[in-house]
């Protein structure tokens, strides 16, 4: 038989795209016999054409080739975790006048932070680091110092307080603390060079023993008793009417590959990254540390708000509904579908839009706004929920 592929020889055999699928067809497959043609004809599918002999069993293990999209990207139709593809919706924009909402916050009312008065250092420490959350700590680290070396420890207060002294007087490296040239007082007489170094190694939030393989699952599981306090206590805060959420950089550098995120152009680009909802005091009411892709925190399966969108709605979670927060985020964030569902809430949305997220919403260009001059603007208004596009 000639090798129908060869480069050699002036008549090559011609094979049509019916022979190829003959080939196909008669050869041994791998998966089984599930996955043979249940027809003995070779004849092509035709998304716009339906037998009506074919059987229910048939159209349920044929659901992604019977689809009459023939314009369906393959990586929304190849990956079975995928929902279905649906049409997106439509919105109607309209250059009309504008519609004020009442944004008059009915929640509980903050006294302003001109005339609040200034806590101690001290009690403003206790107020998101109570002495519950230290004595978790204490006893776990007990725990395990008892475990590996049989010996209990006492200054967990202390280790914490020293590394806020080094937050303050930056050096560049721990040991230069207690150099002679360079003494620092305030951490050098707290204790010891060594006796420092040996409670870091044994610092610990939970019992290793005790935790399971789910428990495991969570990337942050050895921090997630206190991260949780922690939150607890964050949450006790009353929320000012306004709200800003968006991503955080704790600076990092050590051994955490799991979760240790790079992202260039920030002012500190290697570190923990963390989703946050601040008020206008810089105050932190809520957080959600991002543990990576596959992170025990992902969204599961395909969501219509995207990433961004999601985060919004979790952080949100813990807003009263219906008393009026406005939320102020940027463009990663920012989606007609997200502003929809806080509006259903009762929390209005501000935010910068990437211009593939406003579909049909015709502005002017930018050369033709240009030629208007400084200060000049165009806007478009959304029918059915109110929403200012504004350019």
């Amino acid at each position: 038989m000639a090798a129908p592929f060869s480069g050699q020889g002036k008549h090559q055999r011609k094979i049509t795209v019916i022979q190829v699928l003959e080939q196909l067809e008669a050869d041994d497959s791998d998966f089984g016999p599930e996955l043979d043609s249940d027809s003995d004809s070779d004849e092509l599918f035709q998304p716009h054409e339906s037998d009506g002999s074919e059987s229910s069993a048939q159209d349920s293990d044929s659901s992604n080739d019977s689809s009459s999209d023939e314009d369906v990207p393959f990586a929304e139709t190849a990956s079975p975790q995928m929902e279905p593809n649906r049409a997106a919706k439509t919105y109607s924009w309209r250059k009309k006048g504008f519609e004020l909402p009442d944004v008059n916050f009915q929640g509980e009312q903050v006294e302003s932070y001109q005339d609040a008065t200034t806590d101690t250092p001290l009690v403003y420490f206790r107020r998101f680091v109570s002495l519950d959350m230290l004595e978790n700590i204490v006893e776990h680290t007990n725990q395990y110092s008892v475990q590996k070396h049989g010996k209990c420890v006492k200054e967990i207060e202390q280790v914490l307080g020293m590394y806020f002294r080094m937050g303050l007087v930056q050096m560049s490296g721990v040991r230069q603390y207690w150099e002679s040239e360079v003494r620092y007082g305030p951490v050098a007489d707290v204790m010891s060079r060594n006796r420092f170094n040996l409670l870091l190694s044994v610092i610990h939030f939970v019992d290793n023993e005790m935790a399971s393989e789910e428990v495991k699952k969570d990337r942050l599981w050895k921090l997630r008793p206190f991260l949780d306090s922690f939150r607890r206590q964050c949450l006790t805060i009353t929320p000012r009417q306004k709200q800003s959420i968006d991503e955080m950089m704790v600076p990092y550098k050590g051994k955490c590959g799991c979760i240790r995120q790079y992202i260039k152009g920030k002012p500190h680009p290697w570190g923990f990254k963390v989703w946050t909802r601040c008020c206008v005091t810089g105050l932190l009411h809520d957080f959600d540390i991002y543990q990576g892709k596959g992170g025990g925190n992902e969204q599961k399966g395909k969501s219509q708000l995207g990433v961004g969108g999601d985060i919004v709605v979790k952080l949100c979670e813990s807003l009263a509904e219906k008393v009026h927060f406005l939320i102020f985020a940027d463009n990663f964030f920012t989606s007609m579908p997200l502003i929809e569902k806080l509006l259903a809430k009762g929390i209005y949305y501000t935010g910068t839009v990437r211009k593939n997220r406003m579909s049909k919403c015709n502005l002017i260009t930018d050369e033709d706004l240009s030629k208007k001059g400084c200060g000049s603007y165009d806007y478009r208004i959304e029918s059915n929920t109110n929403t200012v596009c504004l350019k």
